[in-house]
């Protein structure tokens, strides 16, 4: 193939993110990988390569990081096996029941959000909050990255 490159995408996660791609530990992030993938193999109308996928010790534990021609063209991080709440703004964290959790800007949502717990007790759905889980972020990276690949190498 023309204008494919020839190392392709490669996915660097933090020790974290490690377990939610290894099937053996009950990882369901490679099946989503290539649901997505053929999703934007699909949208593209090309061939989206495999996607190595490796560890990384230099990262931050919820670090993640796509190399593409062996450039780093996106680094980041989303903390893993947490719900990302977003961040109403007119209410204290302590009225909804859970315990303060740091929040921060979430660039791929353009909004603010505050990390809890996934097993918390409190139903924020029921409060009217939007949450996201960890990997729901992490595959909006997974989709931007490809749909990158898709117009630029594939």
């Amino acid at each position: 193939m023309s204008g494919v490159s020839p190392l392709g995408l490669i996915l660097e996660l933090g020790y974290n993110w490690v377990p939610h791609f290894d099937i053996r530990q009950g990882g369901t992030m490679l099946s989503s990988l290539t649901a997505l993938r053929f999703e934007i193999s699909k949208k593209y109308r090309k061939e989206i390569r495999p996607i190595q996928i490796r560890d990384n010790q230099d990262l931050k534990p919820d670090g993640f990081c796509f190399i593409s021609d062996g450039f780093v063209y996106e680094k980041g991080w989303v903390p893993a096996d947490f719900l990302l709440v977003a961040d109403p703004g007119d209410r204290e964290h302590e009225l909804l029941g859970i315990e303060p959790y740091p929040v921060f800007f979430e660039p791929m949502l353009n909004m603010r959000l505050f990390v809890s717990p996934e097993k918390s007790q409190v139903n924020l759905s029921q409060l009217g909050l939007l949450t996201y889980t960890s990997e729901d972020v992490l595959l909006l990276y997974l989709r931007r990255a490809l749909g990158i690949e898709a117009l630029f190498f594939a």
